[in-house]
């Protein structure tokens, strides 16, 4: 698996977008990947890893205990909404 790592506003839109809805920032998930310099493909599969650690599936490799997106997932899963989505707004320049 190649590609660069994902930076924490990177993992910050994916789960704004994961809690809130893909459609949450009103812009198409294929635009805002693309501001982040992700594919579409690589924010979706995020997505999917973020419903794997919200529903507690240890099992998976890669999403141990001190995985970055876990650690994140735990630290910004309760943020309130507008506070997430300045943050993620600010990041992506929309």
């Amino acid at each position: 698996m190649g590609g660069r790592r994902w930076t924490e506003d990177e993992m910050l839109v994916a789960i704004f977008l994961y809690r809130f809805g893909r459609d949450a920032l009103g812009v198409p998930l294929p635009v805002v990947a693309k501001a982040m310099g992700r594919s579409a493909d690589a924010l979706e599969l995020r997505l999917l890893d973020l419903k794997v650690i919200d529903k507690g599936d240890r099992s998976l490799a890669g999403f141990g205990e001190s995985s970055p997106l876990r650690e994140l997932w735990y630290r910004a899963k309760d943020t309130p909404r507008d506070l997430l989505e300045g943050k993620v707004r600010s990041f992506l320049k929309i």
